[in-house]
């Protein structure tokens, strides 16, 4: 289905398509998957990324783990 719809997605709004690809289908996976092992973490990991940036995010993650 992506291969169909790329077609008809112009260049320019790549980014655009690209958002709502992570926003549909990778963000709800791994949420389930986060806060299935720690909700604290996940969640505090999940808050900082959309925030800030992902690799900040990562930081707050690995830190709140390691206070806990």
């Amino acid at each position: 289905l992506l291969p169909k719809l790329a077609r008809y997605i112009p260049v320019s709004a790549a980014a655009g398509y690209l958002f709502v690809l992570g926003a549909f289908l990778v963000v709800p996976d791994n949420m389930t998957a986060a806060l299935a092992v720690d909700p604290l973490v996940g969640t505090m990991t999940a808050v900082v990324t959309a925030i800030s940036d992902p690799f900040i995010g990562m930081l707050a993650g690995l830190l709140t783990r390691f206070l806990m």
